[in-house]
């Protein structure tokens, strides 16, 4: 990141991804506050680092722990926006300064706050690297329900010539012809541009047990999924489309 290379990193769940992020803007505040740390590169007084998230759930996440490292963050999304207006503050205009982490969340980037803080020389200046969580969701969301996501790659482009990217992920097929869909949408960057970190996500703890549905996929009702709701273990139901997930929500909520 120093040396201003892209960087793509797919590592598991838990591994410590946001350390990519929080560790490169710690790094460069140090070196803007003793430049003799690091003599052949230079950063402005007051570093900032701009990261897109899919989700409000993981922005939150991601603001709440660079709280703890003492990193200032600012989230905004639709819900941030509103609830700030009605307290009669602006966060595009607290973003201008004093804000070493800015989360905005993927609409946001096609807003009018965000265009205009672009023209805001306090932070455009400062920003000196982007990051992107998820970055598998430019291919999955972005050329699907939610082509709003495809808008990172065009704030690239309203930055400053040579800013790096972070793209952090989970998932992330080895299949290059994937990879490559995915740098395509970052508009005019190949795979080779980026430096490709990828650890082992394999589980060889985790046991695949299938079960028959007998009730209808389409209904509201799941019995099979009751001895997972009785145990007391963190669980992960995962469901194909947003309407299934709808449905075992309110099968759970029903059953108590």
């Amino acid at each position: 990141i120093l040396d201003k290379i892209y960087l793509v990193a797919v590592t598991p769940t838990g591994s410590g991804k946001t350390g990519f992020l929080f560790l490169s803007l710690l790094v460069m505040i140090a070196i803007a506050a003793k430049p003799s740390l690091c003599p052949y590169i230079t950063f402005p007084k007051d570093p900032a680092i701009v990261v897109v998230c899919p989700t409000n759930s993981i922005e939150q996440q991601m603001a709440e722990n660079m709280g703890k490292l003492g990193i200032s963050a600012l989230m905004i999304n639709a819900d941030t926006v509103i609830s700030a207006r009605l307290g009669g503050e602006d966060l595009w205009i607290q973003a201008r300064e004093g804000v070493s982490m800015l989360i905005p969340g993927p609409e946001q980037l096609i807003s009018r706050g965000f265009q205009e803080l672009l023209k805001c020389e306090t932070l455009y200046d400062r920003v000196c690297a982007l990051g992107v969580d998820e970055i598998h969701l430019l291919l999955l969301w972005g050329l699907a329900f939610r082509k709003v996501f495809t808008q990172i790659a065009f704030m690239r482009a309203r930055f400053r010539t040579g800013i790096p990217m972070i793209g952090l992920t989970v998932t992330l097929l080895s299949d290059p012809k994937v990879a490559d869909a995915i740098f395509n949408l970052l508009r005019y960057i190949t795979q080779h541009e980026f430096y490709l970190l990828r650890r082992s996500n394999a589980r060889h703890d985790i046991q695949i047990l299938f079960r028959t549905l007998v009730s209808g996929i389409d209904g509201l009702h799941f019995p099979e999924i009751a001895w997972v709701l009785k145990n007391n273990d963190k669980t992960l139901i995962f469901g194909a489309t947003i309407s299934l997930v709808f449905r075992l929500k309110i099968h759970r909520v029903y059953v108590g």
